[in-house]
């Protein structure tokens, strides 16, 4: 018996399935963040009747199917970033390749610019110096790297982190090694995080367990329907289709979020696929919306840490702080210039704490210190210090807070 009529039937069912762009919502409730991992496969591959050129329009059909507000591509070449943007002109991008710049794969972010406000961004490499451009880790066959972006969801005013990575397909101390400092990353970090990636690692992978162990959680497992139970559940195919193998590419979340719901999207067109991966797409809900504490809850005569999250800007002034629309700024003058510090909490976040409870407060005092691979800025007043921790670049003649 021939099975392909079957085959196409069983695709074409598929194709036409409810996205999860059309996941119900509660009245009143703002819809849930939709999110994609999509390894768009390399465009420079020899790829005969699935080269990018057969298939580039499919990849950004299925992207526009889901109306995503984030998406993370792996192995995307320059110009298919390039081609994306075009085609999907309400997204901005972030991210660079991974040999630096426009060399290389990326491992870039798209955002949906109505919903969603880019707060600031970055990259780090997947090795031992992380903060190296194009750095190759343990035992990769290739450079490594995560981008991640820091975005403000404007329907519900909540503030959260987005990781997008792809873990090498050789090394499996990479692998592994790439799952620890990524998990350390996330579970240092204080706000909502939802990680994206193709990780070359199935589900019960020593890198999938440093990920576990940082608090992740996968999103595929957690929807409702078959999907914890679920076999066949294989999301690289090689451009051949079918369910087998492990499932390798993955949305994460920690516990700022909550798994509304969650699909291996197999969609193909004629037989052909948009790449060698499925996409794998998740709804998601905060647990707690509205602006973030970005540290903890303090006691009364407590020293107040609060970790900058803002892009800064200079001015003139200082050092002081200042509370202004509902956020805490620090001036801090040196012989550079002026470094501006925005930290994006209102006042009754720190209303305990005596330090700031006179605001505008002057600064008797301001340093910086190391600890580790941490800057951080110390402003000392009378009544006790504040606490910023900093990542610090020069531009221009200022050395600014980032």
């Amino acid at each position: 018996m021939d099975a392909r009529p079957l085959r196409r039937a069983l695709v074409a069912l598929l194709a036409t399935a409810i996205p999860i762009a059309h996941c119900p919502t509660q009245d009143g409730e703002p819809p849930p963040l939709r999110v994609l991992t999509f390894n768009i496969r390399y465009g420079a591959a020899d790829d005969g009747a699935d080269s990018w050129r057969f298939r580039r329009d499919l990849v950004a059909d299925v992207i526009r199917r889901h109306r995503p507000h984030v998406v993370g591509l792996q192995e995307a070449l320059d110009f298919q970033v390039g081609y994306l943007r075009a085609e999907l002109p309400g997204y901005g991008f972030v991210g660079q390749g991974r040999e630096g710049g426009t060399a290389g794969e990326y491992a870039g972010v798209l955002f949906d610019r109505e919903r969603l406000e880019l707060l600031r961004s970055g990259d780090f490499w997947l090795s031992p110096t992380p903060a190296v451009v194009g750095s190759v880790g343990w035992d990769a066959a290739l450079t490594r790297m995560v981008t991640w972006a820091v975005l403000r969801d404007r329907a519900t005013d909540t503030v959260f982190r987005v990781w997008n990575t792809h873990f090498d397909h050789r090394g499996r101390e990479a692998r592994t090694r790439s799952g620890e400092l990524l998990g350390a990353r996330v579970a240092g970090s204080p706000l909502p995080d939802v990680v994206l990636g193709d990780l070359n690692a199935g589900e019960d992978s020593d890198a999938l367990r440093a990920l576990r162990a940082a608090g992740l959680r996968d999103t595929f497992r957690e929807s409702a329907g078959p999907a914890p139970d679920a076999t066949g559940v294989g999301t690289f195919h090689g451009f051949r289709g079918g369910t087998g193998g492990a499932k390798i590419d993955y949305v994460l979340i920690d516990d700022g979020f909550e798994s509304v719901a969650a699909e291996i999207d197999r969609t193909a067109r004629d037989g052909h696929h948009p790449s060698d991966h499925y996409p794998v797409a998740a709804a998601l809900r905060f647990r707690q919306p509205g602006r973030q504490l970005l540290a903890p809850r303090i006691a009364d005569g407590e020293p107040v840490a609060i970790t900058a999250q803002d892009h800064p800007a200079t001015g003139a002034g200082g050092p002081l702080v200042i509370e202004r629309d509902g956020a805490i700024y620090a001036f801090a003058a040196d012989g550079d210039g002026t470094t501006t510090v925005r930290c994006a909490f209102d006042r009754s976040t720190l209303a305990s704490a005596p330090v700031v409870a006179d605001l505008p407060l002057r600064i008797a005092r301001l340093e910086v210190a190391a600890d580790g691979d941490d800057t951080w800025a110390i402003a000392h007043s009378e009544g006790g210090f504040l606490r910023y921790r900093l990542l610090w670049h020069r531009i221009g003649s200022a050395e600014t807070a980032r």
